[in-house]
């Protein structure tokens, strides 16, 4: 079964440094604000013609592929090397940038690939600190910062950040699509490779499925393939700890709140600083639990043991992604976490109502601060509210408050 545990190293940035929660409302996605901007799935117009040919058949079985299996593995492809790109700029690798990023120099896409790769090796881009984004509708791969937007007349938010005692590292990603009303949060397996990859494709993927009117839960699906097809293009990325992460969204439509998820990244609804629906949490542990064939202190002890995530090859999302649809009332707020909030502020037999009254306080804003800085407390003082030992994780939130 696929684990979210990972040793302990030192901290990311701190809560006395980090303002979770900063910037204007946006009622639609900002233009890139960054000089090197953010990676998104090319759209099949903005796919090299060199790339195109050469994704013509399967490798292995000599099999055309269809148009949409063609478009699929190019899009893979090139956003490995989009981002790969992005990042070199980022290390001041700005040579060998310019020559993976120039689709005009004529080189094989293998050779472009396999000389990004050894680059990527060779170079500081390990040791790179998180990076700060401010005022951007996404954050993936080790990103951290707080976006703020209306979705249609509701105020939302999203915050992530690296916690405490933690990695160096940021493994989680946000995004907030103001146009579609979604919200969406992933979370690398930390007991696994390059989590911080697996989210970042997560939510590029899922970006492009739902700006291309894909369902939530279909886009989930595209996301979990287009993991798999870079782990299994990449033996660095595979092997008995592949590449994944959990994943859960919400999208609104008028009044009906469509929610997927898989994994322990959670949703909930709140009103009056009580929960209205909450999502169950695929661990070994919470579904043990709910069969009554363990008792709670067990549960706890399994709940890092996950049953369900993205990157496997079983997952499939007619039956793996977990959907719900529901009316929200006026003066509901709808929550999304990553398990590094909701695991330490589990109470009793996985209770959140703790968490639910502070999602209820002040201005969502407020309550967005008042959760990360009590999940950020909790780990300086290595005691959850609720007594037990604190669990050290990456931070990511994402808040609506409906206004009917």
């Amino acid at each position: 079964m696929p684990s979210k545990n990972s040793p302990l190293t030192s901290r990311g940035p701190s809560s006395k440094k980090f303002p979770f929660i900063q910037g204007p409302w946006k009622r639609q996605t900002p233009p890139q604000s960054q000089h090197l901007g953010y990676t998104k799935v090319r759209k099949h117009s903005n796919i090299p013609d060199s790339v195109w040919e050469f994704f013509r058949r399967d490798p292995k079985s000599g099999r055309d592929y269809s148009e949409e299996e063609r478009r699929f593995y190019c899009q893979v492809y090139l956003h490995e090397i989009d981002e790969g790109v992005r990042n070199l700029k980022r290390a001041s690798r700005d040579k060998e940038a310019s020559i993976i990023g120039n689709f005009a120099n004529q080189l094989h896409p293998m050779s472009r690939l396999d000389f990004l790769r050894k680059t990527v090796d060779d170079s500081e881009l390990p040791k790179l600190p998180p990076e700060r984004v401010v005022n951007q509708y996404k954050a993936r791969n080790n990103q951290w910062g707080s976006f703020k937007a209306f979705l249609g007349s509701h105020p939302a938010l999203a915050a992530t950040s690296c916690g405490f005692g933690y990695k160096e590292s940021n493994e989680d990603a946000y995004l907030i699509l103001p146009e579609k009303k979604v919200m969406g949060l992933a979370d690398g397996m930390g007991g696994h490779v390059a989590g911080h990859l697996a989210s970042c494709i997560a939510i590029d993927f899922f970006e492009y499925g739902v700006t291309h009117g894909m369902e939530i839960a279909h886009s989930i699906g595209l996301a979990n393939a287009a993991i798999l097809a870079r782990s299994q293009s990449d033996k660095r990325l595979g092997g008995i700890y592949p590449m994944g992460c959990t994943f859960a969204a919400v999208q609104l439509k008028h009044n009906l709140l469509q929610v997927a998820h898989v994994g322990d990244s959670k949703v909930l609804v709140v009103r009056e600083g009580k929960i209205t629906f909450e999502t169950q949490d695929h661990t070994q542990g919470q579904q043990l639990l709910r069969e009554g064939l363990i008792d709670v202190a067990t549960a706890f002890e399994l709940n890092h043991v996950l049953n369900r995530c993205l990157g496997l090859d079983s997952m499939h999302s007619q039956r793996d992604v977990s959907k719900t649809e529901l009316m929200l009332q006026a003066g509901e707020r709808v929550l999304v976490v990553t398990d590094g909030i909701s695991d330490n502020l589990f109470v009793e037999t996985f209770d959140l109502r703790e968490l639910a009254k502070a999602a209820a306080s002040g201005s969502i804003s407020q309550a967005a601060n008042n959760i990360l800085h009590t999940c950020e407390n909790a780990m300086l003082c290595k005691f959850s509210p609720s007594g037990r030992l604190v669990k050290h994780d990456n931070l990511s939130l994402a808040l609506l408050e409906f206004r009917g």
